[in-house]
């Protein structure tokens, strides 16, 4: 069996205020041509299809034709499954999928389980036979509360007892594996990814044979036995901390219990999104002198973030500065996005005292944002407050989850 893995399309998503539907219709378009030069029995999108759980009315239209162009480039026969992310909303998931089933699409929303559910009595709603090629459990993003034990070791025992226990087994599921690479993810601690629960890579099960993860968008793999567990990676940078090469997996697996063969292809972004400054940053002037020479190497429309080093004893910058830096991208066709303020140590301190703007709100977290309020107090943070203010931010996100 042969399957293309990508994940973590983020539709509807924008960049500092910037729209980036053309962005994502470039990346679709590069996946199709590869469906079509590869023709795999199957692609499986592991969850985050949208950036939010209320798309607008364009990216749904977007997703609805590359779907169809996917389908059309395919062999006959061949198998799309997506299964709904965090981000995603799991009714909307499912709104189109009596039409899209009669093109061989098969979209996978609401677990609808609870930790007491029975294994057996749900399967069906996960498991997707593959022709006589092989079988594929698409589990959506469950919130970790209501994952019944031993889910999906349960879900491979049903596959190999009842429909075959040497073709190739294939698990999707969208969740954080604890101890991965997290890069690109400004949110990341040792319990929790984008909101979620880390989990351990052997609560996953041990019965398929390649394991297609969705959520972490740094792509990375495992050897897990005789399989493969593996995070494609975003198919195109989410954010400028996303600065790794981004891609589609191809999988070729031979049968059940021999490691899988895995490749990638790299997309090309339509723009790219570039950081000025280095990691000390520099002064407005050398920020100006480094735009205009960086220009003329940068095709338009690229989409800049500044770092810019704050003078000692400055909290925050003069407002005419970023007028000028914002205004000298747009001067020389530049795309202009935000500016990180690096500021000294001392300084930094006495900056959690200090009102927040819009802009540096945005980039700050949660835990940045209480810890200062404590200081401010005069109270003392600590890493017990941090974890149980974690687990707060991620249940009332799961709750809205739960809710669209």
């Amino acid at each position: 069996m042969k399957i293309i893995h990508t994940s973590d399309w983020h539709l509807g998503a924008t960049l500092y205020g910037h729209d980036r539907l053309d962005d994502h219709r470039e990346m679709l378009r590069q996946l199709t041509e590869t469906v079509a030069s590869e023709q795999p029995d199957a692609m499986l999108v592991s969850g985050d299809i949208f950036d939010n759980s209320s798309p607008s009315a364009a990216a749904e239209r977007l997703l609805d034709s590359a779907l169809m162009e996917l389908a059309d480039a395919g062999k006959p026969g061949m198998k799309i499954i997506l299964t709904s992310g965090n981000h995603d909303s799991p009714s909307r998931h499912t709104t189109h999928s009596a039409v899209y089933s009669r093109l061989g699409i098969h979209t996978i929303g609401s677990a609808g389980i609870t930790a007491d559910t029975d294994i057996a009595e749900i399967a069906d709603r996960f498991i997707i036979r593959v022709g006589e090629k092989g079988t594929v459990i698409a589990v959506p993003y469950i919130n970790r509360r209501n994952m019944p034990e031993g889910l999906f070791d349960g879900l491979t025992d049903i596959v190999s007892r009842e429909i075959s226990p040497t073709l190739p087994t294939v698990m999707m599921a969208h969740l954080p594996v604890s101890r991965s690479v997290t890069t690109g993810h400004s949110d990341a601690d040792e319990r929790f990814v984008g909101g979620c629960e880390n989990v351990e890579i052997d609560s996953l099960g041990h019965g398929y044979d390649y394991l297609a993860l969705g959520h972490i968008h740094c792509p990375q793999q495992w050897n897990t036995g005789n399989a493969i567990a593996r995070y494609c990676g975003t198919p195109l940078p989410i954010s400028f901390d996303e600065s790794y090469p981004h891609s589609v997996t191809i999988v070729e697996l031979p049968a059940a219990g021999i490691i899988p063969t895995v490749t990638t292809v790299t997309l090309k972004p339509r723009r790219k999104l570039v950081t000025i400054g280095g990691p000390d940053g520099m002064d407005e002037e050398e920020l100006t002198a480094a735009l205009t020479d960086a220009a003329s190497d940068l095709p338009d429309g690229t989409f800049i973030r500044l770092n810019l080093r704050l003078p000692e004893g400055t909290i925050f910058p003069r407002r005419e500065t970023i007028a000028h830096l914002s205004a000298l991208c747009g001067d020389l066709g530049l795309e202009y996005c935000t500016t990180n303020l690096l500021r000294s140590r001392r300084d930094d301190a006495a900056a959690l005292h200090t009102a927040l703007t819009v802009s540096e709100m945005r980039d700050t977290t949660e835990e940045e944002i209480a810890a200062g309020l404590f200081r401010r107090k005069g109270l003392e943070w600590s890493d017990e407050l941090a974890g149980l203010l974690a687990e707060a931010v991620a249940a009332v996100k799961a709750d809205d989850n739960l809710k669209s």
